[in-house]
């Protein structure tokens, strides 16, 4: 197996080595263990990861908004010539009642 404290007192030891070194330019590290990433790295993984929840949220809107206007089109395709009558005189309906609205402004 890996003897993990023996890893890490190691990478402790070259921490400490490359850091007395003089004019050494060391990148931001932090510790996760036997592998070690930037905070550069680390920001990139989080916004990567905030990128896929917005689009699996957007997604998933969007699935539902489609669903809605696939049952809606479903409605009207299943619809007669009365039915049709029938929404045209309700929404002329609802534009004069409208237009009476706005005459009263």
């Amino acid at each position: 197996g890996i003897d993990y404290h023996e890893l890490a007192e190691k990478q402790k030891a070259e921490q400490e080595s490359s850091s007395k070194m003089p004019g050494s330019q060391q990148a931001n590290m932090i510790n996760t263990g036997p592998s070690m990433m930037s905070k550069q790295d680390i920001a990139i993984m989080k916004a990567a990861k905030m990128k896929m929840a917005i689009n699996n949220a957007v997604n998933k809107v969007i699935a539902e908004e489609e669903a809605k206007l696939d049952n809606k089109l479903e409605k009207l395709s299943r619809m007669n010539e009365d039915d049709l009558a029938e929404l045209r005189a309700k929404r002329l309906e609802d534009l004069k009642k409208k237009q009476m609205q706005r005459s009263k402004w």
